[in-house]
Protein backbone atom coordinates (compact mmCIF):
# COMPACT_ATOMS: atom_id res chain seq x y z
CA UNK A 1 0.00 0.00 0.00
CA UNK A 2 1.38 3.30 -1.00
CA UNK A 3 0.33 7.09 0.43
CA UNK A 4 0.21 10.33 -1.51
CA UNK A 5 2.18 12.72 0.34
CA UNK A 6 0.28 15.77 -0.78
CA UNK A 7 -2.89 14.67 1.00
CA UNK A 8 -1.66 12.33 3.68
CA UNK A 9 -3.02 14.90 6.28
CA UNK A 10 -6.38 15.51 4.94
CA UNK A 11 -9.16 13.10 6.39
CA UNK A 12 -10.75 12.00 3.01
CA UNK A 13 -14.38 9.91 2.62
CA UNK A 14 -14.37 7.33 1.24
CA UNK A 15 -12.70 7.06 -2.46
CA UNK A 16 -14.82 5.35 -5.73
CA UNK A 17 -13.50 4.88 -8.69
CA UNK A 18 -14.28 7.45 -11.86
CA UNK A 19 -12.74 7.02 -15.33
CA UNK A 20 -9.20 6.67 -14.97
CA UNK A 21 -9.02 8.40 -11.47
CA UNK A 22 -10.10 7.36 -7.76
CA UNK A 23 -12.34 10.67 -6.00
CA UNK A 24 -12.56 11.21 -2.69
CA UNK A 25 -13.73 14.31 -0.66
CA UNK A 26 -12.00 15.81 2.54
CA UNK A 27 -13.16 17.34 5.42
CA UNK A 28 -11.91 20.97 3.76
CA UNK A 29 -14.59 21.05 1.10
CA UNK A 30 -11.88 19.56 -1.57
CA UNK A 31 -12.21 17.32 -3.90
CA UNK A 32 -8.82 14.67 -4.78
CA UNK A 33 -8.76 13.03 -8.22
CA UNK A 34 -5.69 10.58 -8.11
CA UNK A 35 -4.90 8.46 -11.43
CA UNK A 36 -5.42 5.20 -11.01
CA UNK A 37 -2.05 4.27 -12.41
CA UNK A 38 0.13 5.50 -9.99
CA UNK A 39 -1.61 7.57 -7.48
CA UNK A 40 -0.43 10.80 -8.34
CA UNK A 41 -2.94 14.34 -7.78
CA UNK A 42 -4.12 14.66 -11.66
CA UNK A 43 -6.82 17.63 -10.03
CA UNK A 44 -8.01 19.08 -7.27
CA UNK A 45 -11.32 20.87 -6.87
CA UNK A 46 -12.95 22.78 -4.00
CA UNK A 47 -16.53 22.88 -3.74
CA UNK A 48 -16.53 25.46 -0.57
CA UNK A 49 -15.92 25.53 3.06
CA UNK A 50 -18.28 22.38 4.00
CA UNK A 51 -16.90 19.63 4.26
CA UNK A 52 -17.44 16.31 2.07
CA UNK A 53 -18.17 13.30 3.93
CA UNK A 54 -20.19 11.04 1.70
CA UNK A 55 -18.74 9.46 -1.06
CA UNK A 56 -19.00 11.26 -4.54
CA UNK A 57 -21.79 8.67 -6.55
CA UNK A 58 -21.43 7.72 -10.61
CA UNK A 59 -24.59 8.64 -12.81
CA UNK A 60 -23.86 8.21 -16.28
CA UNK A 61 -20.59 9.26 -16.40
CA UNK A 62 -21.06 11.97 -14.47
CA UNK A 63 -19.98 12.49 -10.92
CA UNK A 64 -22.42 14.21 -8.23
CA UNK A 65 -20.95 15.44 -5.21
CA UNK A 66 -22.79 17.18 -1.59
CA UNK A 67 -21.04 18.63 0.77
CA UNK A 68 -22.60 18.90 4.37
CA UNK A 69 -23.64 22.61 3.37
CA UNK A 70 -25.83 21.10 0.98
CA UNK A 71 -23.84 22.57 -2.22
CA UNK A 72 -24.08 19.79 -5.19
CA UNK A 73 -21.74 19.82 -7.82
CA UNK A 74 -21.56 17.33 -10.97
CA UNK A 75 -18.16 16.85 -12.89
CA UNK A 76 -17.50 15.03 -15.83
CA UNK A 77 -13.86 14.03 -17.01
CA UNK A 78 -13.63 14.68 -20.69
CA UNK A 79 -10.79 13.35 -22.45
CA UNK A 80 -7.62 15.35 -24.00
CA UNK A 81 -7.29 15.50 -27.78
CA UNK A 82 -3.85 15.50 -29.22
Amino acid sequence: MSTQPAIRAAYLAVPVPYMNTVVAGDLEGYLHFLSKKDGSIVARVRLGSAPILAPPIVVKGHLVVLTTGASLAVYQIKPLTD
